[in-house]
């Protein structure tokens, strides 16, 4: 529910994306023409042109600023995930004072996995490169209905 008593609706809602890699790009396609604007950062200046060049996300941000939306998608390796919900908690911005915006991560773990190296990482469609520039639409296979 969101603050004036009604249900979450994703057709108006800013939904922010925090990594813009095969799998927070993939999310972000298929939400395209289903939400009222994608917001999405990443920490390559690189991979947010991208996204922006080729219509993936509608505009990006800093974390921070990602942070003021309905919907907040991370999707980032879990190490990485377990330090943003760090910086979440500890944020001054609307997401703190918000009970409406809804959180989910996209990661497999929610917690810190011993020994967790960096080849370790999720292997998405055989494939492990970091930015979108390596999107195809093979991560995300059964789409939603809306």
């Amino acid at each position: 529910m969101n603050d004036d008593g009604g249900f979450f609706n994703l057709s108006q809602a800013r939904v922010s994306i925090i990594g813009l890699g095969l799998m927070g790009a993939s999310l972000a396609l298929d939400l395209r023409g289903h939400c009222a604007e994608i917001i999405g950062v990443s920490r390559s200046p690189e991979t947010m042109d991208y996204a922006l060049e080729h219509h993936i996300v509608d505009r990006t941000t800093d974390f921070e600023q990602a942070l003021d939306c309905d919907l907040l998608v991370l999707a980032a390796p879990i190490r990485t995930i377990i330090k943003q919900l760090q910086q979440i908690s500890a944020s001054s911005s609307a997401l703190q004072t918000s009970s409406s915006t809804v959180v989910v991560d996209m990661g497999s773990t929610k917690v810190s996995q011993p020994g967790l190296t960096p080849s370790a990482d999720i292997r998405c469609a055989g494939r492990k490169w970091p930015g979108s520039g390596m999107l195809k639409r093979v991560c995300i296979t059964t789409r939603p209905s809306f």
